[in-house]
């Protein structure tokens, strides 16, 4: 195999799943060629570390871009709350030295928005890892397919669970009486997390029926590993 196969071969194998939402275009593909090119030469000239460091580098910058592309399916703010401009992360676990299976990448995209009444609070993340998320929602598979899961999740009178199966997202809905309330669905590899500061459920709804999940199936599909 040579040097140049190589190089691409570990790119390609650690590619975060966003990366296959659309093509890259621009700066970023200006910035992709311009690191795989100083990764090839790196490792040309017997620097390994360095041609590491500059996939690396690539990878990161494939993060932004699509993560990006998470944080415009946050909720558009209600009337009479407002919020916080999305934040958004990226990150990865495990090196490119070894197989891909070695390596887990992740997005992470959070706001805050505040009811102006009260300062009731709602936190809004959606995540893409699909490693986590495959495993979270074969639990909730789980305990969707045995009644006696769900009898037990409600034996306390002050919590309410529901399992929420809606346009291929799975996951669970709670309320705590004088507490929180909350929403958690998986797709394939993203997640969509809805967390309420206090158990108001039409403020929940309010947000929930926000959520396109619809278009943000299209998305979950596409980064599917």
């Amino acid at each position: 195999m040579t040097s140049s196969t190589w190089i691409l071969s570990i790119l390609f194998s650690v590619f975060l799943p966003l990366s296959a939402t659309a093509p890259p275009q621009g700066e970023v593909a200006g910035k992709l060629e311009e690191l795989t090119t100083k990764a090839k030469e790196a490792y040309s000239n017997g620097k390994p570390k360095d041609a590491v460091n500059y996939l690396q580098q690539a990878i990161g910058a494939i993060q932004e871009e699509g993560v990006q592309g998470l944080a415009t399916f946050t909720p558009i703010i209600p009337k009479n709350w407002k919020a916080d401009e999305a934040k958004t992360t990226t990150g990865m676990w495990g090196g490119v030295g070894g197989t891909a299976a070695s390596s887990f990448q992740w997005s992470n995209v959070t706001r805050k928005y505040v009811r102006e009444s009260d300062g009731l609070k709602m936190d809004v993340t959606i995540s893409n890892w699909p490693q986590i998320i495959t495993a979270q929602r074969a639990s909730i598979q789980m305990i969707k397919s045995n009644p006696m899961f769900a009898q037990m999740m409600n034996q306390d009178p002050n919590k309410k669970m529901t399992i929420i199966d809606q346009d291929g997202w799975i996951g669970m809905r709670q309320i705590q009486k004088g507490r929180r309330a909350e929403i958690m669905v998986m797709g394939k590899s993203t997640m969509v997390m809805l967390k309420l500061s206090k158990d108001d459920e039409a403020a929940l709804d309010l947000f929930w029926k926000s959520m396109r999940l619809k278009e943000l199936t299209k998305l979950d599909a596409s980064t599917d590993q």
